[in-house]
């Protein structure tokens, strides 16, 4: 018993002082660092732009959100990420713009243009899309099932994959991996009544 106790502690005392030695290695490692970058003009402007696109992010995203945004030309844009969660983008141009991950729920988007927009893994739960402009538009992987005023005419040029989240009331037949069908059942039925 007593050795087991003896070598017990000895393991104790080395832990702490493996731990304070490697350290003060990666604060040694840190502190070369930043003294490269010091010495480098490059890297301090690399730095300082980060910076800047950080704080102008969070600040784009707080005034996003429950924004009104009617008409706004938003085209070639990199807004992947970002809330748009309650904002009125009624007749807005989001075309060629990255939109990947979006959160439009219940976003107004009537007559929004999207045309070749990258929508992939977007919410639009309770979005209203009433002839909101789909052309091109890359759906890959979002749920539209909770979308209001969403018809089948509107999604035909649009692009969708097999993982896509298509409300009830539509039937999807696909004719090879990338080519489909869209049929809307009469009278707000689904496929299981």
């Amino acid at each position: 018993m007593n050795q087991y106790k003896v070598f017990r502690k000895k393991v104790e005392r080395k832990g702490p002082a493996r731990r304070k030695s490697e350290r003060r290695q990666s604060e040694r490692r840190q502190s070369d660092r930043r003294r490269i970058d010091r010495n480098n003009p490059e890297r301090r402007t690399s730095h300082r732009r980060n910076l800047e696109r950080r704080s102008s992010n969070r600040r784009i995203n707080r005034a996003i959100s429950k924004t009104d945004l009617k008409g706004r030309d938003l085209s070639n844009l990199n807004l992947s990420g970002k809330n748009f969660r309650g904002v009125d983008l009624t007749e807005a141009d989001l075309s060629y713009s990255n939109l990947n991950g979006l959160d439009f729920h219940d976003s107004i988007l009537k007559k929004t243009s999207f045309m070749g927009a990258d929508l992939s893994w977007t919410n639009f739960k309770g979005a209203d899309l009433k002839g909101a402009d789909l052309m091109g538009a890359n759906l890959a992987e979002s749920d539209l099932r909770y979308a209001k005023n969403l018809y089948c005419d509107q999604l035909q040029e649009a692009i969708i994959n097999q993982k896509t989240l298509l409300p009830e009331n539509m039937v999807v037949t696909w004719v090879s991996a990338t080519q489909f069908e869209l049929k809307e059942l009469p009278g707000g039925l689904t496929p299981n009544s």
